[in-house]
């Protein structure tokens, strides 16, 4: 609950709950989730979180301090999210985040083609 999260120091946060699905003429109730998780390359990974009951999360690196950030040393976060059915699978978890980690990033990049502005490129991490 907020109360327990709001603020904490996390690699990653999961909100799941149930969920209701319709199954022809009848609506049951099914578990399921989005995971939040902090890119290990991310200042001051691991994040803490700002969440609330309702639902609403999200990682707010800066929620302790400011951070100044500078022209010649551009502030670049990575962030993924993962929904899924079920309750949160720790193990999961870990593997996405381990995953994550290795991953190199990407770049928006202006086109090289005509009729289009940017272009999206994986970074050379």
């Amino acid at each position: 609950g907020e109360p327990g999260t709001f603020g904490q120091s996390a690699q990653w946060m999961d909100y799941s709950g149930p969920v209701p699905v319709r199954q022809g003429a009848k609506t049951a109730l099914r578990t399921e989730g989005i995971t939040y998780f902090d890119h290990p390359g991310n200042p001051r990974h691991p994040t803490h979180w700002h969440v609330r009951s309702d639902g609403w999360m999200g990682a707010s690196f800066n929620l302790l301090e400011s951070l100044e950030i500078q022209k010649e040393r551009p502030l670049v976060l990575r962030y993924l999210l993962h929904a899924h059915h079920g309750p949160a699978d720790l193990e999961r978890a870990h593997f996405i985040l381990d995953a994550f980690g290795k991953k190199p990033g990407y770049k928006v990049v202006k086109a090289k083609v005509p009729h289009q502005q940017f272009e999206i490129e994986r970074t050379e991490e």
